[in-house]
């Protein structure tokens, strides 16, 4: 059994990791993934974020090549789910040694982990674009970031007005790049019920602004009216890239309006 073994192990060794697994079949993803973190960064600016944040990413990689692994079973691909796994190890262990308040970024990270597991499962790294799954991976990872500032210090009420914000932007983007590409995309589609729940997460951010004290962050949503007039209409596919882009950079600089007005 052990000499059997042993040859299969080490060819196993030498196999290059297929980093492109690592990537997500839908890119916007990055952006659902990376903006809470910048976010989380920029409201409790602290290694352990920091470190917090790295592990996300590694979990994140290590996720979507565990799911593809899960439909090849190639060697390649199930390295390069180790390799990030490690990674994502190392950089939590990290994150937790630095916490000014370890058990909230242990539950934190734990419940992102587990979630992201059951997602690699359930899916194989099919993303499905139905409105309850989007609901749930915004809302999900909104709250992963603001668990990371939490973590590290930040105060509740700017942690809420923040990101209920950051949510209701990014719930409006869904509803308003799926709009802008459907003429250009043939699986993309106009729907009414993303409009409503951007509409309701856009009253909830002024709710929780004026609740918290922080109305103007709340009210900050209401400027993708900006973002709506300064579109230039995609034309081809090729533009889908470019609205992806805009709409990241949007993102962004919301994320700093916000933090800068908490």
């Amino acid at each position: 059994m052990t000499t059997s073994s042993t040859p299969t192990l080490l060819a196993m060794l030498r196999v290059r990791p297929n980093t492109k697994a690592l990537s997500p079949a839908e890119h916007g993803l990055w952006a659902w993934v990376t903006v809470p973190l910048v976010a989380a960064l920029l409201l409790a600016p602290h290694p352990a974020t920091l470190l917090a944040g790295a592990a996300v990413v590694g979990g994140f990689l290590a996720s979507n090549a565990a799911a593809r692994w899960l439909r090849r079973k190639d060697a390649a691909t199930g390295l390069a789910a180790l390799w990030a796994a490690a990674a994502t190890g190392l950089a939590t262990l990290g994150a937790l040694a630095e916490s000014p308040a370890p058990l909230v970024l242990a539950g934190t990270l734990g419940a992102a982990g587990l979630a992201a597991a059951a997602v690699a499962l359930v899916t194989r790294g099919r993303f499905a674009r139905t409105l309850p799954f989007e609901a749930a991976g915004l809302v999900g990872l909104t709250g992963l970031g603001a668990g990371l500032a939490l973590s590290s210090g930040a105060t509740p009420d700017a942690v809420a007005a923040v990101f209920v914000t950051l949510l209701a932007w990014q719930a409006l983007g869904v509803a308003y790049v799926q709009r802008a590409l459907a003429t250009v995309l043939a699986h993309r589609t106009a729907d009414a019920g993303r409009a409503a729940a951007a509409g309701l997460s856009v009253v909830a951010a002024v709710a929780v602004g004026w609740l918290t004290g922080h109305l103007w962050v709340g009210l900050l949503p209401l400027a993708y009216a900006l973002r709506v007039l300064a579109h230039r209409p995609a034309t081809s596919a090729k533009d889908a890239k470019r609205v992806g882009l805009a709409e990241l950079a949007w993102s962004l600089a919301l994320v700093v309006a916000a933090v800068a007005l908490a």
